[in-house]
């Protein structure tokens, strides 16, 4: 994190912390006056959005503790210790790999449905955040949630470059080759039929 603070998930409580230093006390970032009930959400794949003084995360919300009523989605948590969350994206079921580009401008990340796996069938989106954080529009730039057999592509690994070039894995030609997306286009960096990438999502 910023000033080399450490961000943490607590696996007994599911709570997100803040270690702002070495040697210093935790800090809970989600205490339980915004929610009583350990575990209620879980919390993964953080990235720091410091201009906005908060982490982007993948969330699961545990409310309705069955497990086919478990909702995904990304959020945005402030670093306040107040707990104060919003909903960047849901709608579907399964999210990973929330990257933020270096302007902060666009958050990239990867969502899949069941019954399909990350290695199956998995999308790639990119959000346009506006000057608040919120997501004004997005754009799919690879693969699609709703495509089943040869029609499903795994998109994999997101990442942008120093310079705000989106980077990721996709199996588009059978084999888990390295992209760019630049400009509303997607290249192939070095077309090879080998795999440059397991089969972890982020």
């Amino acid at each position: 994190g910023a000033d080399g603070a450490m961000f943490y998930t607590n696996f007994a409580d599911q709570r997100l912390y803040l270690i702002k230093s070495e040697g210093e006390e935790p800090i809970c970032l989600t205490p339980s006056s915004a929610y009583e009930e350990d575990r209620r959400y879980r919390f993964a794949d953080c990235v720091l959005d410091t201009p906005r003084n908060r982490i982007i995360c993948v969330r699961e919300d545990h409310s309705d503790p069955k497990p086919s009523e478990v909702k995904n989605s990304i959020c945005a948590l402030s670093l306040d210790a107040s707990g104060s969350m919003e909903v960047l994206v849901e709608g579907h079921d399964f999210y990973a790999a929330p990257k933020l580009s270096p302007d902060g401008t666009q958050l990239a990340y990867l969502s899949w449905c069941h019954p399909s796996m990350p290695w199956d069938s998995t999308e790639l989106t990119v959000a346009q955040l506006g000057s608040d954080g919120m997501v004004k529009s997005q754009e799919t730039i690879c693969g699609d949630v709703a495509a089943q057999g040869d029609d499903a592509v795994s998109v994999l690994q997101p990442c942008w470059s120093p310079s705000g070039v989106l980077h990721f894995i996709a199996d588009l030609s059978g084999w888990w080759n390295l992209y760019t997306w630049d400009s509303g286009s997607i290249q192939n960096l070095y077309p090879k039929d080998a795999e440059f990438a397991g089969a972890a999502p982020g």
